[in-house]
């Protein structure tokens, strides 16, 4: 968020979680490192309420929604986003052995996924 003449992307931020059932506890993390970079670069004018304005929060529910997040990009462009976080990525892929497959099949395609997720991570970025 700080201007590329400083060291900066000049752009916002999306911050995607999916760990935790309610966005309470990483809103809360956001806030305190908002508070954090704010004091560091106030000489800029950083202000914490400044600096959350251009981060975009999802909460999302399966890997399903992440792929549909990243394959509609328009979201990327209209709010000038130079930084994706994903917490917890893992999370979205992991699955129960009930499901009917062994373990290794199970980590088997969870890597294929994840291998996918930064294939297309680094498409977004060009």
């Amino acid at each position: 968020q700080l201007p590329p003449a400083v060291g900066g992307l000049g752009g916002g931020a999306v911050f995607l979680h999916a760990d935790t059932p309610s966005y309470l506890a990483p809103m809360k993390r956001l806030e305190e490192l908002s508070h954090s970079f704010a004091a560091k670069h106030a000489a800029l004018g950083a202000t914490s309420g400044l600096l959350m304005s251009f981060v975009h929060v999802m909460q999302l529910h399966s890997a399903d929604a992440l792929w549909q997040t990243l394959k509609d990009t328009e979201w990327l462009r209209t709010k000038q986003v130079r930084l994706v976080v994903i917490d917890s990525v893992a999370g979205l892929f992991r699955t129960s052995d009930e499901e009917g497959g062994s373990r290794a099949a199970a980590a088997y395609e969870r890597s294929r996924q994840l291998l996918r997720l930064a294939a297309r991570l680094r498409q977004l970025s060009d």
